[in-house]
C-alpha cells in the first residue's frame, strides 16, 4: 500500500499504474487459486461413485460365486451399495461444480471492478499530478 502511493505521488519512481495492474492480477490469481479444489472434486467425484458402483457390482458377482445361486436376496445388497455410491458421487460432484462455478464468476466480476476502481484511480492521481504541476488540465 504504501509504496503505491509513494509511487502515485512521485515520492518514489516508478508507473503508479503498472503498480495497480500488478496488483490487480495478484488478488485475482489469489481468488483464482483458491478454487481449484472445488474444481478437482466437482470433476473426481463422478469417478468415486463409479468406483463405488464397480465394488458393488463385484461383490455382488462374488455373493452368486460363493453361494452358487443367483437371484435378488444374493444380489440386492451389492446393487444398492453400488448405486448409493454412485448417487454420493455424483450429489458431491454437482455441488463442487455449481460452488466452483459461483466462486469463479465471483472472482471474475471482482476483477473486473478493480480493474474499473484502478482506471478511476490513475485518472484522479493524473489530474491532481497534473493540478499540482499547474500544466493545462485535460
Amino acid at each position: 500500500r504504501g509504496q503505491f502511493e509513494d509511487r502515485a505521488l512521485g515520492r518514489v519512481p516508478g508507473d503508479p499504474g503498472r503498480a495497480m495492474t500488478r496488483e490487480i492480477q495478484r488478488l485475482a490469481g489469489a481468488m483464482k487459486a483458491r478454487t481449484w479444489l472445488l474444481g478437482t472434486a466437482g470433476a473426481l467425484m463422478p469417478f468415486v461413485g463409479l468406483f463405488g458402483t464397480v465394488i458393488g457390482v463385484m461383490a455382488s458377482f462374488r455373493a452368486i460365486g460363493e453361494s452358487g445361486q443367483g437371484g435378488f436376496a444374493i444380489v440386492s445388497v451389492g446393487i444398492s451399495q453400488a448405486l448409493i455410491a454412485t448417487a454420493v458421487g455424483i450429489a458431491v460432484a454437482l455441488e463442487g461444480v455449481v460452488l466452483f462455478n459461483v466462486l469463479q464468476n465471483v472472482a471474475v466480476r471482482l476483477g473486473r471492478e478493480l480493474t474499473m476502481l484502478v482506471d478511476e484511480l490513475g485518472e484522479l492521481v493524473d489530474f491532481e499530478r497534473r493540478s499540482r504541476a499547474g500544466s493545462p488540465q485535460q
